[in-house]
């Protein structure tokens, strides 16, 4: 699964947390809770082993988000969670005149 976001305002690494972040917890998180089977890949997020973090966000998740998570785990047929941040510039960027154009376009 590709995860697409092109509105990274961080111009040294121009990759929005989302994806360095996000995509990396994801992953972690989906396969802890979808209980896959092996051990999930150690996250590592700017050189630094985060696994303890992301084990204590999960420990930290709601119940109900937990359930939910788990809910899912039937309908994908998958031994392996495969999600990939894909991220670039726009011809937009920092055009704030055409962003509120479009959203007042298609609102």
């Amino acid at each position: 699964c590709y995860i697409h976001d092109y509105g990274s305002r961080n111009k040294k690494r121009k990759a929005p947390r989302a994806v360095w972040y996000g995509v990396t917890f994801i992953k972690f998180a989906l396969h802890v809770l979808w209980e896959l089977p092996g051990d999930p890949e150690p996250p590592v997020l700017r050189g630094h082993m985060v696994e303890a973090d992301f084990r204590g966000a999960l420990r930290n998740l709601d119940k109900a988000v937990k359930k939910k998570i788990r809910y899912f785990r039937d309908y994908a047929r998958t031994s392996e969670v495969k999600l990939y941040g894909v991220v670039g510039a726009t011809d937009i960027d920092g055009r704030r005149d055409l962003h509120v154009a479009l959203c007042q376009e298609h609102s």
